[in-house]
């Protein structure tokens, strides 16, 4: 049950669990996914982003704030090793940390990260970037 072709399948399990608010099986089931991918890859590998930020999102959707940064965080470092800390696939991860900061009430966190995603999405448009 460890081949890396059965990650995907567990790792689409768990977010069902997570849709259907079984948060602990959700968890269960992309850490699964995640040891797994982590044995096929380098534990840092791009192919093991997705997952990690699934599994922040399931932290996120029951309120483990703390947990859901974490994996957030080591998301963002995978994608900005792999891209660039310009690149717009980063912007998602950024919005979801600034969602999490958010519903903490840090407005502070919550803003610099939403502008953040902001302007890494005007960027990629070839709009003008202003860093404040």
């Amino acid at each position: 049950m460890d081949h890396i072709s059965t990650a995907n399948t567990i790792h689409n399990l768990g977010l069902t669990y997570q849709h259907q608010g079984k948060y602990d099986e959700a968890i269960a089931q992309s850490e699964q996914a995640l040891r797994i991918r982590e044995k096929a890859f380098e534990v840092d590998h791009i192919s093991i982003a997705k997952t990690i930020s699934d599994l922040g999102s399931t932290y996120y959707s029951q309120g483990k704030y703390d947990e859901a940064i974490v994996q957030y965080e080591r998301a963002l470092r995978i994608r900005k090793k792999a891209f660039g800390v310009d690149h717009v696939i980063t912007a998602s991860t950024l919005h979801n940390i600034g969602l999490v900061y958010r519903n903490m009430g840090d407005w502070i966190l919550a803003k610099s990260y939403f502008e953040r995603a902001v302007s890494l999405h005007k960027l990629s448009r070839g709009e003008v970037q202003i860093y404040h």
